[in-house]
């Protein structure tokens, strides 16, 4: 099994990219989707989440919101939470290889990939880029998002130049859906050696 890591910055196209690969048949494995399952209702995150940061919690239930704003203003609060999220992410993780073990190529798209040391477990990365302009456009379009949230989340990841240069393979999103399906696919052939 070939395990792909697929990361960018915030707002560069990442979960389209994936959408691709899925669409070409290849599984993909959503860090932040796992996160936010983890963090919903019924979660497995929830207990320690709302023992812990109690005043991001109304009735048992996560504000999300409210939560990114603790964490994001808190690096203590911030490592707290990733000591909840982190190893119930990994858990899910292995029972992804597992259900998957019989696949070619799998990818893992995880934002902060670099962040947290993942593109050790990866055979390859694969980097999301746009235009900064075009990507502080994009993520300006999201719900609830203001600039300085934005500035702050680029500032917790590592700068785009260097994503880049420890990639194997940069996609830009910049370019026409098209244009990025078929880089997915070009790389999928080479992956597989087709």
């Amino acid at each position: 099994m070939i395990i792909v890591g697929l990361t960018g910055s915030i707002a560069t196209g990442k979960s389209f990219v994936a959408k691709c690969f899925a669409k070409l048949g290849i599984r993909v494995f959503d860090a932040d989707a796992c996160v936010h399952e983890l963090l919903g209702g019924g979660g497995n995150a929830v207990g320690a989440v709302v023992l812990n940061f109690p005043e991001a919690c109304v009735d048992g239930v996560v504000d999300r919101k409210k939560l990114g704003e603790i964490v994001f203003a808190d690096e203590d609060a911030r490592t707290k939470l990733e000591d909840i999220i982190h190893p119930l992410v990994a858990s899910r993780r292995e029972e992804f290889f597992n259900k998957n073990k019989e696949q070619d190529v799998v990818v893992l798209e995880i934002p902060l990939l670099f962040e947290t040391g993942m593109e050790k477990k990866c055979d390859c990365v694969i980097v999301t880029d746009v235009d900064p302009k075009i990507q502080k456009e994009r993520a300006l379009q999201r719900e609830g998002m203001t600039l300085q949230r934005f500035e702050k989340i680029n500032s917790l990841q590592r700068s785009r130049a260097e994503k880049i240069k420890r990639a194997e393979f940069v996609i830009d999103t910049g370019l026409s859906e098209f244009s990025v399906f078929r880089r997915v696919k070009d790389i999928i052939g080479q992956l597989c050696g087709k």
